[in-house]
């Protein structure tokens, strides 16, 4: 799991609970991957489950949130002219809030576990035909983040492809230029940098996990 953005080491599952709910998921083993090692090596990185937010737990929180965050700006956005002021300072608000390094930085830390959460549950869990609602849930959002992982790397490159000539600039850096730390602004293979970044995790989560189909290698 990771450290860095692991709030709370429970589940969203325990978290609801907690709180008088409940988050069913019904069947929750991890079957189908014909490799006992892999299933083993698994649960020792704590991925037991086939549900991407019994397996990030508060991370998921963190994505969930910041997405369904988005959806309001886009939706405040679209309906401005009939927003009164105190909900226009609210966007304004969570705008400086969100759309600065925190967004870029939470992917790009947690893009490992976010594409193996994923490739889980798409791969394992269940959705519709009589599954229990939370099932049907993460799976909905399973494909979705499925959706921003291919999209991240072309969406990231053009950003900062037609944002090039501002990388150099204080308050481009200050805001976006997190993740090229350590790199030239001046030289345009920098942008390339997380768009590798996050395919080389991709490939690598692909390779462990379809590894169970070919066990001769």
């Amino acid at each position: 799991m990771l450290a860095t953005f692991d709030i709370d080491a429970i589940s969203v599952a325990n978290a609801l609970k907690v709180m008088g709910s409940d988050f069913p998921v019904g069947d929750d083993h991890l079957k189908g991957l014909n490799n006992e090692r892999l299933a083993e090596r698994l649960h020792d990185m704590s991925y037991e489950s086939r549900y991407i937010s019994e397996n990030m737990g508060s991370v998921f929180v963190l994505f969930t949130l910041i997405f369904f965050s988005l959806v309001l700006m886009m939706l405040s956005k679209f309906m401005w002219g009939m927003l009164p002021q105190y909900l226009r300072k609210a966007y304004f608000s969570l705008k400086d809030f969100l759309l600065w390094n925190v967004i870029i930085r939470l992917y790009m830390e947690a893009a490992i576990e976010l594409i193996i959460c994923t490739v889980l549950n798409v791969r394992y869990g269940k959705f519709l035909n009589g599954a229990p609602w939370g099932a049907t849930l993460n799976t909905f959002l399973a494909y979705f983040y499925t959706g921003v992982c291919f999209a991240s790397p072309i969406v990231i490159y053009l950003f900062y492809s037609r944002n090039f000539k501002k990388l150099g600039e204080v308050r481009f850096h200050d805001r976006w230029g997190a993740i090229y730390e350590g790199l030239s602004p001046t030289k345009r293979t920098a942008i390339w940098f997380p768009v590798i970044f996050v395919i080389k995790r991709m490939l690598f989560v692909a390779i462990v996990l379809e590894m169970d189909k070919h066990p001769a290698l």
